[in-house]
């Protein structure tokens, strides 16, 4: 009787269990195509409405921001940042050369580089001088007019956005430009190789080539370094790399947009993606990113603190100043809010500052809002602080 009754219960007990475990699986299953059936649609005010939400351009940023979130809403890129990904074919399966590099045309063609950097160079008045660095191509700018006495004996290293594939002369300039002209100072925009030409660390070891040469007439502590998105990736990795090859640390980084933590994702990037595109939420696995370099980087151990540096306390020790720089409808802002407390455990002098309402490495593309401005001259203000003072060559 007493053997009746246990098995009674067990049977009931795994009953329990196929219930809901099937209950939760027909949830999953209705909450993705719910997700994917969802209508999407954007008001003469710029908000964004889904089925049962709203998204209204936030009224905390500044008119002009706001008119220029507006007007790029438009376009629909906006939904989420990675609208021009999606219209290339960058989400979808590219198993060629030829395919990621008809993407990359693609997107260059989208972001209109040109007309960018003719806007910059009107607004910030700078010298750009193409050549060569320890044989890796570079772009020196420099203020029109001149770098300041203070700051001779300094430099900064720019490691422009890309997504590990897209390149672009103009890519390297612009984001040297602003802080350049601001900080009175000489901007070293890197030409590294990227996908499909190069896998990782193959960025790295060219940024380090010409950190190498430049150590040769700076001390490292008043060299800095800085990029966004794919570029802010590298700056953190270069903090591992250059001590794994021998080399000193920078005085100072600056990771925008992006974060030191791999590719594991964050809230931001949910929260974000439910307003956009659900074909992309349902592409990424949740413990991948799809935006993460998915062709640039392919056989790389996720656990390799040059990958990832900042999911390692014992690495995020070694990190000099860095300051993290973000906006609120970015994807990967909870790797800012993640990688800053990870430094600030480790003693690290940490700084995060975070626009509102805002999408990624908007600094380089809303370029005379003020919000803008702001984010150029905190980022000189940043290095300025850190990197050591003038020291006689």
């Amino acid at each position: 009787m007493r053997s009746n009754k246990i098995r009674a219960a067990l049977i009931l007990v795994l009953f329990m269990i196929a219930s809901v475990v099937f209950l939760a699986a027909q949830g999953a299953d209705n909450a993705t195509k719910l997700h994917s059936e969802q209508k999407i649609v954007i008001d003469e005010d710029g908000a964004i409405h889904t089925d049962n939400s709203v998204l209204p351009i936030s009224r905390l940023m500044s008119p002009e921001a706001q008119a220029t979130m507006k007007e790029s809403l438009k376009s629909a890129d906006e939904l989420w940042e990675l609208g021009s990904y999606e219209a290339c074919g960058y989400l979808d399966n590219m198993n060629s050369e030829k395919e990621i590099l008809k993407a990359r045309e693609c997107m260059l063609e989208r972001m209109d580089l040109p007309a960018k950097l003719k806007q910059l160079r009107e607004l910030y008045p700078v010298d750009i001088k193409t050549t060569k660095i320890n044989g890796i191509v570079v772009d020196i700018v420099t203020p029109q007019m001149g770098v300041s006495s203070t700051n001779q004996n300094r430099v900064l290293l720019q490691i422009h956005p890309s997504a590990s594939f897209v390149d672009h002369p103009d890519m390297r300039k612009i984001p040297s430009i602003p802080v350049a002209a601001i900080g009175k100072v000489e901007v070293i925009g890197v030409d590294h190789r990227l996908a499909p030409e190069a896998k990782w660390p193959a960025a790295l070891e060219d940024i380090a080539e010409v950190y190498r040469a430049l150590l040769k007439t700076y001390p490292p502590e008043n060299i800095g370094i800085y990029g966004c998105s794919a570029g802010g990736k590298f700056a953190a990795q270069m903090i591992p790399w250059l001590k794994k090859h021998g080399l000193p640390r920078p005085g100072a980084i600056a990771i925008q947009n992006e974060g030191g933590s791999s590719d594991l994702l964050g809230d931001s990037f949910y929260m974000h993606a439910s307003f956009g595109k659900a074909p992309f939420v349902k592409a990424v696995p949740f413990e991948r990113n799809l935006f993460g370099s998915i062709y640039y980087v392919t056989k790389v151990d996720p656990k390799d603190p040059s990958y990832a540096p900042l999911l390692y306390p014992e690495v995020a020790a070694t990190f000099p100043p860095t300051v993290l720089m973000n906006s609120m409808r970015d994807l990967g802002l909870s790797q800012s809010v993640h990688d800053h407390r990870m430094l600030l455990r480790a003693g690290v002098d940490a700084e995060l500052h975070v626009w509102e309402g805002l999408p990624h490495c908007f600094q380089d593309r809303f370029l005379e809002i003020p919000e803008t401005r702001e984010f150029h001259a905190q980022l000189w203000s940043f290095f300025n602080k850190h990197l050591g003072a003038n020291i006689l060559k």
